[in-house]
């Protein structure tokens, strides 16, 4: 299920936005700033960093529905530790993270099954 589909029209307008990316595009950098979450609509993102070798080390892939930057967003150190590549034609939501707070308050539902993503994956 996609978390999006517990809003509602005004909450969509107001709090979402949305961005379309080619095959091998970066959706973020290893080290900056996460400040909310992304959740696939369409495609997948790869997240991958290099060890000190220069070897390629992929740490997961994030599929449609799924989301990133969940546990980032209300860390002390909310930075990527690794970057974001689309692997084919990708649309991802993102919500900031004052509009997840304000969501988060008002609607109880969308509150309850994101809770539920984060125990899940914790």
């Amino acid at each position: 299920m996609n978390i999006i589909n517990l809003l509602n029209n005004d909450e969509i307008n107001n709090f979402v936005r949305y961005k379309h990316f080619n095959s091998n595009q970066i959706v973020f950098d290893e080290g900056s700033l996460c400040s909310g979450i992304g959740i696939i609509i369409e495609g997948e993102v790869l997240i991958k960093t290099y060890t000190y070798n220069v070897k390629e080390e992929i740490i997961t892939v994030i599929k449609k529905n799924e989301l990133f930057g969940q546990f980032l967003v209300y860390a002390n150190k909310n930075i990527y530790l690794g970057t974001g590549i689309t692997t084919c034609k990708t649309t991802i939501a993102y919500i900031h993270k004052d509009n997840l707070n304000k969501l988060l308050m008002a609607n109880r539902k969308f509150l309850e099954v994101y809770m539920k993503i984060i125990c899940e994956e914790a």
